[in-house]
C-alpha cells in the first residue's frame, strides 16, 4: 500500500462536521455532526480527490451541550463547550472533542468544556473573548498545519506539509439569520517533497501528501445544510462524502490509506475503485436519525467530479453530463449505547453504492458503464478501564471494514482491515493513542495484468500481483488540544503499484513523524 497520503488522502476529508447529542444521556446518531476531514494526496497518476488523501471537512450542527454522562473537566452550569479540532482524524476534524479519544460519534464520556491557558486552551492563536463571542455567534474558523518527515525503503528521506483552513456559520446561531441553517467551506493546500511518484507502492503510506507540482491549493468543500426537522437534515453542494458515511474513529488514526477505505468510485476513468480519493464533488446528502441508535444516509453526486483523479486546480468540474454519470451512496448504521457505564459502546455500519459513468473495463478491453460494490464496518468498545474519573474514557477499542467492488473496471476488488486502538496506554497520558493494524487489498487480475503489460507497465520487468497487505503500528501523543505529535511504522508485504508488483522489491517499510497543529 502505499505512503498514507491523509494529504491525498487527506484533501482526504476535508469535511467539517460536528455530530450533535440526543437528548437526554445517549448521543443521537443522526444528530452527529461530522468533523471536518483533511484532504488527502493521491497516490501515482491519479491524485487522491481535492486536496489528497482522505479525510473530510463535512460540518453539521453544533452539538448540543454535553450530555451527561460523567463529570466534564468543568462544572457544567460554567461549561463552554469547547471547539478544538480532531487532530487525530483529518477526515473528522470538526467532531466536537470529547473525554473519550476513542470516541466514534458515540459521546459516552460527554464533550470537554474550554480550559483557560496556553497548554490547555483550544488553539494555539485563537483563544480570548473575541474568538468565545464569534463562536457563540455561530461563526467558527479553523486552521492546521500538518508537517512531516518520513524514512522508507521505497524512495529517499522528505519533508511534506498540508494546510487546512476552514470556516463555518450556524445560521440559528448568528442571532438574525433563519433556523438550522449551515454553510461549510474548507480550502487544502501542500508543500514539500512528493513520496509516492517513484515508489512501487498501490496505497499512500501518507497521509499529508503534496500532489504533483502546479496543484497546491484548492478548494475543496463548499456546502449548505438545512436541518428540515429534529431528524432530517439536507446538504447541497461539493460534499465529500465520507466524513458522515463509513466514519471511524478508530481505524481512521492510521497513516496508510488502504485503511481508508471505501472511496468514490468517479475519481477517475482508467482506475476505478483504486484508492480512497478525497474527492468532494457536486452533489446532495439527506441524514435521517429517527431515534438515537438508528440512522440512514444517502448522497447522490456528480459520476465524475474530476477526471484526473485530482490533478485539476481549484473548483474543479462542476458540470453534469452522460459521460460522468451520477454516484450513489446508501448507508445504514446502528449505534449500540447507553448511559449505564458498564455497557461497553458499538458502531456498526452497512452500505451500498455505484456509479453509472463510464469506464475502462479490464476484462474488455474496452469503455463501458457503471461500477458498483459495497461495504461493512464494525467499531467496538472491549474495554474501559475501572476507576477513571470519567467513566469509558480510556480502554481498547477494536474496529474491522471490508469493501468489496466486483465491477471488472476497478483494480482493488476489495479491502479488508482490521486492528485495536487504546486510548490512555501509557500512565499519566489519557489522551493518547495506541493502535496496530493490518489491511489487505486484492486487486482484479485483469488490471494486474493490464498494469503489468509492457505497454502499460510503471517500470520495465513488473509483474501482476494478487494483493498488498500493510502492518501498521501508530501512536498519537497529544501534548496539548492544538499539538499532536504522530509517529508511524509501516511493514509492506508484496508492494503493487497499480497491481502490478516489482519482484526486486517484495516487501518494504516506512517510518513517519507527523506533527499536527491548529492555530
Amino acid at each position: 500500500m502505499g505512503l498514507h497520503s491523509s494529504a491525498l488522502a487527506a484533501l482526504l476529508t476535508l469535511a467539517v462536521a460536528s455530530p450533535s447529542l440526543a437528548a437526554g444521556n445517549t448521543a443521537d446518531p443522526a444528530a452527529t455532526v461530522e468533523a471536518s476531514g483533511g484532504p488527502t494526496a493521491l497516490a501515482g497518476p491519479d491524485t487522491t480527490a481535492a486536496p489528497a488523501t482522505p479525510q473530510g471537512t463535512t460540518a453539521a450542527a453544533p452539538p448540543a451541550a454535553p450530555a451527561d454522562h460523567g463529570p466534564t473537566t468543568q462544572d457544567k452550569t460554567a461549561c463552554h463547550r469547547s471547539h478544538a479540532v480532531n487532530l487525530a482524524v483529518t477526515k473528522a476534524l470538526k467532531r466536537p472533542p470529547t473525554n473519550n479519544p476513542l470516541d466514534s460519534y458515540t459521546y459516552i464520556a460527554g464533550i470537554r468544556c474550554q480550559e483557560e491557558g496556553l497548554l490547555k486552551q483550544d488553539f494555539l492563536l485563537q483563544s480570548g473573548a473575541l474568538t468565545k463571542n464569534l463562536q457563540d455567534k455561530g461563526v467558527e474558523f479553523t486552521f492546521t498545519y500538518y508537517p512531516d518527515v518520513s524514512w522508507s525503503s521505497f524512495t529517499q528521506p522528505g519533508f511534506s506539509a498540508m494546510y487546512i483552513t476552514s470556516m463555518d456559520v450556524y445560521t440559528e446561531k448568528t442571532g438574525f439569520l433563519w433556523k438550522g441553517g449551515q454553510i461549510h467551506f474548507t480550502t487544502a493546500g501542500w508543500m514539500g517533497d512528493n513520496y509516492i511518484g517513484g515508489t512501487p507502492l498501490n496505497h499512500l503510506v501518507k497521509a499529508e501528501e503534496p500532489p504533483y507540482a502546479g496543484n497546491q491549493w484548492r478548494i475543496f468543500e463548499l456546502w449548505y445544510g438545512q436541518k428540515l426537522s429534529k431528524s432530517v437534515e439536507l446538504r447541497l453542494g461539493k460534499i465529500y462524502p465520507w466524513v458522515k458515511i463509513a466514519s471511524q474513529q478508530t481505524s481512521g488514526i492510521f497513516q496508510n490509506t488502504a485503511f481508508d477505505y471505501p472511496g468514490v468510485y468517479g475519481s477517475t476513468t482508467t482506475t476505478g475503485n483504486f484508492l480512497p480519493y478525497a474527492v468532494a464533488p457536486l452533489g446532495a446528502q439527506l441524514i435521517i436519525n429517527p431515534d438515537p441508535h438508528n440512522q440512514f444516509i444517502f448522497h447522490v453526486m456528480d459520476g465524475k467530479d474530476d477526471p484526473t483523479g485530482g490533478y485539476r486546480f481549484a473548483i474543479q468540474d462542476i458540470s453534469l453530463n452522460a459521460d460522468d454519470g451520477v454516484e450513489f451512496i446508501a448507508e445504514y448504521a446502528y449505534l449500540d449505547h447507553s448511559p449505564d457505564p458498564k455497557k461497553l459502546p458499538g458502531y456498526y455500519k452497512i452500505g451500498f453504492q455505484g456509479n453509472t459513468g463510464r469506464f475502462y473495463n479490464f476484462s474488455s478491453n474496452t469503455m463501458g458503464n457503471g461500477s458498483y460494490g459495497g461495504y461493512v464496518t464494525l467499531e467496538k468498545m472491549f474495554y474501559a478501564e475501572p476507576g477513571t474519573a470519567i467513566p469509558r474514557s480510556q480502554g481498547l477499542l477494536g474496529f474491522f471494514k471490508a469493501n468489496i467492488t466486483p465491477s471488472p473496471t476497478n483494480i482493488v476488488r476489495f479491502n479488508l482491515s482490521t486492528g485495536l486502538t487504546y486510548a490512555g496506554l501509557i500512565p499519566g497520558r489519557d489522551h493518547d493513542m495506541a493502535g496496530i493494524g493490518v489491511a489487505y487489498s486484492g486487486f482484479n487480475p485483469d488490471a494486474a495484468n493490464y498494469y503489468a503489460s509492457p505497454a502499460n507497465a510503471w517500470k520495465a520487468g513488473v509483474v501482476p500481483a494478487n494483493a498488498e497487505t500493510v502492518l501498521e503500528a501508530v501512536y498519537l501523543a497529544q501534548l496539548t488540544p492544538w499539538l499532536m505529535l504522530i509517529g508511524s511504522y509501516q511493514y509492506i508485504f508484496s508492494p503493487s503499484k497499480y497491481g502490478a508488483s516489482d519482484p526486486l522489491t517484495p516487501t518494504g517499510h516506512v517510518v513517519m513523524l507527523n506533527t499536527r497543529l491548529a492555530f
